[in-house]
């Protein structure tokens, strides 16, 4: 009986362990997500979602319609 318990056990360890590794797998793939099919923004105010690039370091920032976006650092403010 013990043994079976023990068995158990271990299974479901072991699959709850494959559940965590198979979430950050997707997780990291989203992180490297790039916003290469957005069209890119120009400075001051968004009309339609498009990507605030930074002309002084690599960055950017997804903006929304209605906001500003700074090319100068890659923010996108309200």
């Amino acid at each position: 009986m013990l043994k079976k318990l023990a068995v158990a056990l271990v299974a479901t360890i072991m699959s709850i362990g494959m559940s965590v590794g198979s979430a950050q797998a997707r997780i990291s793939a989203l992180s490297s997500f790039t916003h290469a099919h957005f069209p890119t923004c120009g400075e001051g105010l968004v009309s339609a979602t498009c990507v605030c690039r930074a002309a002084t370091r690599p960055g950017q920032q997804l903006c929304t319609a209605g906001r500003w976006c700074h090319t100068y650092d890659g923010a996108c403010r309200q």
